[in-house]
């Protein structure tokens, strides 16, 4: 196979592929040029590509030799796990990133070990400079986010809904002020100031939140939305919701098993009865969840400790492995990855029980073998298309398939997320046909995929544009929906997919003047990227499937509960996915 063609052959004589996401394409020169050559060659594409890569190898250089995520820059170099000239690297691809505003979000998600103290002054002169530079740049694109309005959800608890128009909005930026000021980067007196001087109501209440946070209050908020408007809660909101709810009710469970196995006082009468059959799901689930926190905790402090406590309880979680319940299976899968990321479970108990540990910052390709069911599913659709006599008029023989699935931190019960191309000369009084004709498609045995629709327009210019309907729905597409066309594996014709990618695609790299909410087309684009990669389900769930958590700033618990946006490991993989993966090569006009 082409190393500069990332399409995945199988065994067989169609001439059906598996392309890899193009968020991957984009990190090769080669594979640019290959699609897209005119406007590659005229707009520097390739310079880009490379300018971007070494962003993310600079970046790597330090992650990977970072011993744990919440060891600061300054106490890194001192200890001597990463070099003055590493870090100084760093800070110049952060600096030239942060530059450019279509990535000034990145400075959301940034870890906060990354934000050099002000008092931090080190001997070599290109490191310091580095430094000034870069806190320079970082506050001044910190600063231009004071002014844009998220989604509270996103951030908060992910109970988001496809129509956003109802639900409550944050000046996230705001709500990073605590460690701005904790590293000497900002202070109170600024921010009082910033809060009596605005007119911004969202950003004011944002700034509410951080100052009720540095006068003590630190009650936690709770998790679960409860305050959405009723109109807003459809069916698979109310689904999330109930899900949310029977989470908490486990931690609640959970919290004695953890003070008992802390304390080393759990009676074995309690162990003996976990194991009996009678035994609710939830309190079994409440259990090991119960004994993976003891462990967690004790892991951040006294590494021997936990090992015992891990080897105390090796055998009863392998007790509960044999048990049928597929949700208390859920649980222990979930407690053994953490518990090998904390280091205290090695990989061959993962392996004996089936336990795979995807990379979630890697090539998503990768995770390509974790379903290769449903990828031989829509290969066997995207033929069924091809030769169906009224179907094959209407939509193009390709699916794209992403998904938590793709993204590596998925259940074994998650949904695959899978969409479709309607044909241009397709008329838009057919919707309801084409939804007929795709329901019936998309079938294989008892799996049933609901493809989303991407209905396209074709003008003189010879390009692709995506029809965006007066009465969108959630399985309508719009031209929003780059996440879908850059994060999604391609899996259908070859050609069909070449044409698809190389007309429809390129709308989406030229800078525009157009702002909507204060923001330009392009950084919309971007922003659904990023949504997709580090909200949604990563930050809410698929996080802490596989990791641990390091480490919850005192001065933002009081503020969106306890989301994992704060957590040190989570920083650190939502930067990793940013840079690597949150960009498209710019056409200025």
């Amino acid at each position: 196979m082409d190393s500069h063609h990332p399409s995945y052959e199988f065994d067989n004589p169609r001439n059906v592929v598996v392309e890899a996401p193009l968020v991957e394409a984009l990190q090769d020169p080669q594979r640019v040029v290959e699609l897209w050559p005119e406007i590659s060659e005229a707009h520097a594409f390739a310079r880009q590509i490379e300018q971007h890569a070494k962003y993310t190898t600079d970046l790597d250089a330090v992650l990977d030799n970072l011993p744990h995520p919440t060891l600061s820059l300054e106490s890194a170099v001192e200890a001597g796990f990463v070099s003055e000239y590493q870090v100084s690297e760093l800070y110049n691809s952060l600096t030239a990133l942060l530059e450019d505003p279509d990535y000034a979000r990145l400075s959301l998600y940034l870890p906060f070990e990354f934000l050099p103290d002000a008092s931090w002054n080190p001997k070599d002169s290109q490191l310091q400079e580095a430094i000034e530079q870069f806190k320079r740049t970082y506050l001044n694109s910190w600063g231009g986010l004071l002014s844009l309005h998220d989604v509270r959800a996103n951030f908060a608890d992910g109970i988001i809904t496809q129509e956003a128009d109802g639900l409550p909005r944050v000046v996230k930026a705001a709500h990073l002020i605590p460690q701005l000021i904790e590293r000497g980067l900002f202070t109170e007196t600024e921010a009082l100031e910033l809060f009596h001087t605005t007119e911004d109501a969202v950003l004011r209440q944002s700034l509410a939140d951080v100052l009720e946070a540095f006068h003590g209050n630190t009650a936690d908020v709770p998790t679960v939305q409860t305050d959405l408007p009723p109109e807003l809660i459809t069916e698979a909101v109310r689904v999330k919701l109930e899900k949310e709810r029977h989470h908490q009710a486990i931690m609640a469970t959970a919290k004695p098993f953890t003070e008992a196995v802390t304390e080393n006082d759990l009676p074995e009468e309690v162990i003996a009865s976990i194991l009996s059959e009678e035994t609710e799901a939830v309190t079994r689930a409440a259990f090991i969840e119960g004994v993976y926190i003891a462990i967690e905790s004790a892991a951040m402090t006294d590494k021997a400790k936990a090992e015992a406590l891990s080897q105390q309880y090796s055998e009863v979680f392998a007790a509960l492995w044999e048990h049928e319940d597929a949700g208390v299976k859920k649980q222990l899968t979930r407690a053994y990855r953490r518990l090998h990321r904390l280091g205290v479970v090695d990989q061959e108990q993962l392996i004996h029980r089936d336990i795979n540990l995807p990379n979630l910052g890697g090539q998503f390709s990768e995770n390509l073998a974790l379903f290769p069911n449903d990828i031989e599913n829509l290969r066997q659709i995207t033929e069924a298309i091809a030769a169906h006599p009224e179907l094959r008029d209407l939509i193009y023989p390709v699916a794209t398939v992403g998904g938590s699935r793709l993204k590596g931190y998925s259940e074994a019960d998650s949904d695959i997320g899978v969409s479709v191309f309607i044909k241009p000369d397709t008329p838009h009084s057919a919707r309801a046909r084409v939804h007929e004709l795709l329901t019936t498609t998309f079938a294989v045995g008892d799996t049933r995929y609901d493809p989303k629709k991407f209905w396209l327009d074709e003008y003189g210019d010879g390009g692709l544009y995506i029809h965006d309907f007066a009465d969108q729905n959630k399985r309508t597409a719009d031209r929003f929906w780059a996440h879908i066309l850059f994060g999604d594996v391609w899996i259908g014709d070859k050609q069909a997919i070449a044409e698809l990618q190389t007309r429809l695609l390129p709308v989406y790299f030229y800078e525009s003047n157009q702002t909507i909410g204060g923001r330009t087309a392009r950084q919309l684009y971007l922003e659904r990227i990023e949504q997709d990669l580090l909200q949604y389900r990563l930050m809410h769930k698929g996080y802490q499937r596989h990791y641990p958590r390091y480490s919850l700033p005192t001065a933002n618990q009081a503020i969106d509960g306890k989301s994992l946006f704060w957590d040190s490991g989570y920083r650190q993989l939502a930067t990793k996915l940013f840079v690597s993966k949150v960009f498209l090569p710019k056409i200025i006009r």
